[in-house]
């Protein structure tokens, strides 16, 4: 493995962005990996998908092609379905926030911030 991808450059190649598929084509899936944490990503935006089972699909091969990097993967996919459920009873998101929803309206970033 020589690559582990994140959930950025997963979420391009789902999406076929195409500068994104043109340069993971050009790597063999057995030199490729995700964390559990990116497949936890991956999962909250199924869940959060308007359409979550032809979503989940699309993950489900995405993922199946490549090294998943050991943490049980049924428990990232529990707690993206707890996170999705939960997240429209706060104002403010339920970490981990997504990078792509951190400047987002309702964002509050408090002293209790891991960033930086």
């Amino acid at each position: 493995m020589t690559h582990l991808l994140d959930s950025d450059t997963c979420i391009g190649v789902l999406r076929q962005r195409p500068g994104m598929v043109q340069r993971l084509s050009q790597i063999a899936p057995t030199d490729c990996a995700v964390s559990m944490v990116t497949v936890y990503e991956l999962f909250c935006g199924v869940e959060r998908a308007r359409d979550p089972a032809r979503e989940r699909r699309k993950v489900e091969r995405f993922v199946s092609a490549i090294i998943e990097l050991p943490l049980d993967r049924a428990a990232a996919e529990a707690a993206a379905r707890i996170r999705a459920d939960l997240e429209p009873l706060f104002t403010t998101p339920v970490w981990p926030v997504p990078r792509r929803t951190r400047n987002a309206p309702g964002w509050h970033q408090g002293p209790e911030s891991h960033d930086g």
